[in-house]
């Protein structure tokens, strides 16, 4: 039997994100305010180091924590805590320290950490902001990641039903006076990658992208005030999937993962599956 386990760990660090080669103009529109301060800024990285393997029969583990723990630290304190990461840091001296190319980096640097063992790290998920991250995947594959809030209402309903039938369905949130949400939606981008920018998407286009689809739904009734919404059941899956629709327009949107609460919510992929949680 195998199975995943997943160790978090954090680290401090100083970094300039740009390219010495790029023209200051293209460094701005790639990578947006992270190339102000000439000797950088800083972050408090999150890193989320996941494993699969066997399940020891003896032991009933699958990888030692503690193990896990004390060489991941010990990588992390060398490398990455406490460091200007564009001196301080190769690769970093030649390509920009951005979330994705950090994530693939400290990817790199753990999996020779665990070549001893039959559990070996599967994926590097790091939080650099609140409001992005990145995931590296053993086969190679990146996704980035970007986070955008809004406030909204709306009324939980088909306008393909009657009064009645919505109001069957979909009980007291059916209600014309409609109810609020403070919305998270966490959108992920896939494609090609490039250690050279380390982005999937400039900064000028996602930034863009995301500040457009903010203002469309920020502060507004859902049913009333979005043409785009009105003829379509109001359900939390119909939200996520006019987030994805609209966002994947500008950028490489992979999938979209729709907040309404903090324990609930809809995720919409380029697939067209929808899945809730």
């Amino acid at each position: 039997m195998y199975l995943t386990l997943s160790k978090r760990f954090e680290f401090s660090s100083s970094r300039q994100v740009l390219n010495k080669s790029f023209s200051d103009s293209d460094n701005l529109r790639i990578y947006g305010p992270a190339v102000g301060g000439k000797y950088g800024h800083g972050i408090n990285g999150v890193v989320y180091l996941i494993f699969s393997g066997p399940v020891d029969p003896v032991t009933g583990m699958m990888i030692n924590i503690s193990t896990a723990k004390s060489r991941v630290i010990e990588l992390l304190s060398k490398k990455y805590d406490h460091k200007f990461l564009n001196i301080d840091s190769p690769p970093f001296d030649r390509i920009p320290p951005t979330a994705t190319n950090l994530a693939m980096q400290i990817f790199a640097d753990a999996v020779p950490l665990f070549a001893d063992l039959l559990a070996r790290p599967v994926a590097c998920y790091l939080e650099d902001t609140d409001i992005s991250a990145a995931t590296a995947f053993v086969d190679g594959h990146i996704e980035e990641h970007h986070w955008l809030e809004f406030s909204a209402a709306r009324s939980t309903r088909s306008p393909h039903l009657s009064e009645k039938e919505n109001a069957e369905l979909f009980g007291q949130a059916a209600s014309r006076s409609g109810h609020g949400h403070n919305y998270r939606l966490r959108v992920t981008l896939g494609g090609e990658y490039k250690p050279d920018t380390g982005v999937l998407a400039a900064y000028d286009k996602s930034h863009s992208a995301l500040s457009v689809f903010r203002d469309l739904v920020d502060h507004k009734n859902l049913n009333i005030d979005v043409p785009p919404l009105s003829q379509v059941p109001m359900t939390t899956e119909s939200l996520a999937r006019f987030a994805f629709q609209q966002l994947s327009r500008e950028l490489p949107v992979a999938r979209v993962q729709l907040f309404e609460m903090n324990n609930f919510f809809a995720s919409y992929d380029a697939q067209g599956n929808c899945t809730l949680a």
